[in-house]
């Protein structure tokens, strides 16, 4: 039986953590909109998940800071905005490139404009 409907599922993590998927579930994959929680950090990507991974949506830091932007894989890619814990602000882009010594790996940087 697959998961469908809304629900919550805890994955523990090689070192006992527990990371927590909370929304809805189409055929035992996250798809629509939904919480995931990282026990490591207690960090939260929140937003739209389609096949699996977060398209969109944010990932907000226990600190109180967040990153709102697109999402390729589950990891921040094109452009965001990163809103930090002292109230400053910053838009820019996450660019993919070749991971040196690696043609098949890529490594992502963030360009960021004005603080403000």
């Amino acid at each position: 039986d697959k998961m469908n409907g809304e629900g919550t599922y805890i994955y523990f993590t090689a070192k006992g953590e527990a990371d927590v998927f909370s929304g809805t579930w189409v055929s035992g994959v996250k798809q629509g909109v939904g919480t995931y929680e990282f026990g490591v950090d207690k960090s939260q990507l929140v937003g739209n998940w389609e096949a699996g991974a977060i398209v969109d949506g944010s990932w907000r830091f226990p600190d109180g800071g967040s990153y709102e932007g697109k999402f390729v894989d589950g990891k921040p890619l094109g452009e965001g905005s990163f809103k930090f814990a002292n109230g400053y602000s910053q838009a820019g882009e996450y660019v993919a490139s070749a991971a040196e010594g690696d043609e098949e790996a890529t490594s992502l940087s963030w360009k960021g404009g004005v603080v403000a």
